[in-house]
């Protein structure tokens, strides 16, 4: 487990351009998936770290939990959630992802964001899925970002050191395995490629209205090439 504290909390809030780039690009993606699904009122969040999903959806009108293993985080992602003045839709716990504490059909979707899943070792995510799918309700859905090692220019956020990266990298599975787990696990499940773009790429590209750019580009590159490769995929998982 890669461990952060308060300062590496607030770091993650303003990154570095091509990282900030990527945290929109998932989400852009993540919100899409979510407004082709209207059935949604109990929104559950693994690893919520700073509250940025929770809030978003409880804007959105949603009842969020968020849940995080972090005591910093939930310090942060409280804070976050008063001044955004979503109190009343978000909750906020701790709780170890690999062990989620949450009787059965509680939530319409679960997220688990920003290679949250790749902090794990590899041989607990068919426990953790198991979990995922139990607490869903019927016709429930999952998305999860990974990292995708097979991509070549992968290459993590900036605040991460070299030997976090490599854990980072070790714990991740290529695209095609997770999607091999998720259909031994769900009786539906898809992989969504995302951020087909290197970091050079992203941070020497930086157009009016950059982070729309960069999402038209990928949207149109993905229209045409479904299977390039990007430095995140998005597994989704229907109950």
């Amino acid at each position: 487990m890669i461990k952060y504290d308060e300062k590496r909390y607030e770091t993650y809030m303003q990154l570095p351009h091509a990282d900030e780039v990527k945290k929109y690009l998932e989400l852009q993606s993540v919100l899409k998936i979510v407004s082709e699904n209207p059935n949604i009122s109990q929104i559950l969040d693994i690893g919520t770290a700073t509250g940025r999903y929770p809030i978003l959806f409880a804007k959105k009108k949603y009842e969020v939990t968020g849940i995080d293993i972090s005591d910093d985080a939930l310090t942060i992602a409280s804070n976050n959630v008063m001044k955004e003045r979503v109190s009343d839709k978000v909750n906020l716990f701790k709780m170890d992802a690999t062990e989620l504490d949450f009787p059965e059909n509680s939530f319409d979707l679960i997220t688990c964001m920003m290679g949250t899943i790749c902090h794990m070792n590899q041989e607990q995510y068919e426990h953790f899925l198991k979990k995922v799918k139990y607490i869903l309700k019927p016709r429930g859905f999952v998305i999860i970002s990974s990292w995708d090692p097979d991509c070549s220019f992968t290459e993590f956020l900036s605040f991460y050191n070299e030997q976090e990266k490599v854990k980072l990298k070790n714990n991740s599975m290529s695209a095609i395995e997770f999607k091999k787990l998720m259909d031994s696990i769900f009786p539906y499940a898809k992989i969504q490629n995302i951020i087909p773009f290197s970091d050079e790429q992203m941070a020497s590209f930086q157009p009016d209205n950059e982070f729309e750019a960069f999402l038209g580009i990928q949207e149109y590159i993905y229209s045409r090439i479904t299977n390039k490769m990007g430095q995140m995929y998005l597994a989704i998982g229907y109950k």
